[in-house]
């Protein structure tokens, strides 16, 4: 009995020992499942916290915007690839900057006047082969608060048609009527300086063009006004070849207009893209 009794004895000391044991393995074993569970929310933060910064520098940089960094000794050489490469964005347009198609390019409303006796309206315009560009030049000036663009650029030839409605007089040629016109041009060359200025919007800075002062020059290769003076067939003829054989005049008439008008656009197209990036995204400093 003696014997049994000890035996029971070391078999409860045993089974208290193996207790105190398995509570131990059991403490340490909570102990690393939490750290792992911590371990692991840790690291789907950060999976989650990188998809969110990834996704906004993705919205913020579009990929097909080449960034150029504002102290780059070749920042001229950066803009212009940049500007090349985006030739097939702009060719079809970016909706999600609000920025039109280049090719065809479209005017609503295209508005000639200088007050006087020169005023034709043109209509559904619609402007063909300015995706063609060729960059001649560029120089840039950035400084702290302001940026001075310069550029050149030359398009082989364009392509313009649409409504017109005119009643003017240009080298004592009376001009009267409305109809559809067509003009073809070459050699069209485009020098420009964009003036533009750091601005401040919700605690973030912003680039925005004030300015810009724009030279246009291209040979006229014919024009056609159609259904001149009521569709009078002879003096529209007589009319279309007094222009033709007077392009360098004609365009002189026109000119400073156009280029009032194309500076606009050239500003509002700009600034649709500088409006949705910051400053230093756009050219960051490092």
């Amino acid at each position: 009995m003696a014997m049994l009794e000890t035996l029971r004895d070391e078999e409860q000391q045993k089974a208290r020992t193996w207790g105190k044991v398995r509570e131990k393995i059991d403490k340490e074993k909570s102990k690393r499942v939490a750290h792992y569970n911590a371990g692991l929310r840790g690291i789907v933060g950060k999976i989650d916290i990188g998809t969110i910064v990834y996704r906004r520098e993705s919205s913020n940089r579009a990929s097909y915007i080449q960034i150029c960094k504002r102290n780059d000794p070749n920042i001229d050489q950066c803009i212009m690839n940049s500007i090349i490469a985006l030739r097939p964005k702009l060719t079809e347009g970016i909706p999600e900057l609000k920025v039109p198609s280049l090719d065809p390019l479209l005017f609503d409303e295209f508005v000639i006047s200088n007050g006087g006796n020169l005023k034709a309206i043109g209509t559904n315009v619609v402007v063909r082969g300015a995706s063609n560009y060729k960059i001649i030049n560029i120089k840039v000036d950035i400084q702290k608060d302001k940026l001075r663009f310069e550029f050149e650029v030359t398009f082989p030839y364009m392509n313009i048609e649409g409504n017109y409605d005119v009643n003017l007089r240009i080298l004592k040629i009376h001009i009267k009527g409305n109809g559809p016109f067509q003009s073809n041009n070459t050699d069209v060359d485009t020098r420009a300086i964009l003036n533009g200025v750091i601005v401040e919007r919700n605690g973030k800075k912003y680039l925005e063009y004030k300015s810009a002062d724009l030279t246009v020059d291209w040979s006229i290769g014919n024009i056609m006004l159609g259904n001149l003076f009521n569709g009078d067939k002879t003096l529209g003829t007589a009319v279309n070849n007094a222009l033709n054989q007077n392009k360098r005049a004609v365009m002189d008439a026109l000119k400073p207009r156009i280029e009032k008008m194309v500076a606009k656009h050239v500003i509002d197209v700009a600034n649709k893209i500088n409006n949705q990036f910051t400053y230093d995204e756009l050219f960051p400093e490092k």
